[in-house]
């Protein structure tokens, strides 16, 4: 979904977590959002594919943007 989607949910009281996570299928950081009903929603481009950054503090700003003033950063171990 994209960032403006997501900031509407957000403001509609549909988000509660803000989550960054490294990809799984790219050098970088994927950005998700965990809604009310427990539903994993990541951030995508325009074309649909999951949005990768290569840079954690720029992840994290991201999912700031949307109004979260604390991200979860997971790890892959």
């Amino acid at each position: 979904m994209q960032l403006s989607d997501i900031k509407s949910m957000y403001h509609r009281h549909e988000l509660v977590e803000a989550i960054v996570e490294p990809s799984l299928v790219a050098n970088g950081w994927i950005v998700e959002f965990k809604s009310e009903n427990g539903d994993i929603i990541p951030l995508t481009d325009f074309s649909g594919h999951e949005k990768c950054y290569r840079n954690l503090d720029i992840a994290t700003a991201t999912a700031q943007q949307v109004g979260f003033p604390n991200v979860r950063v997971g790890e892959v171990f």
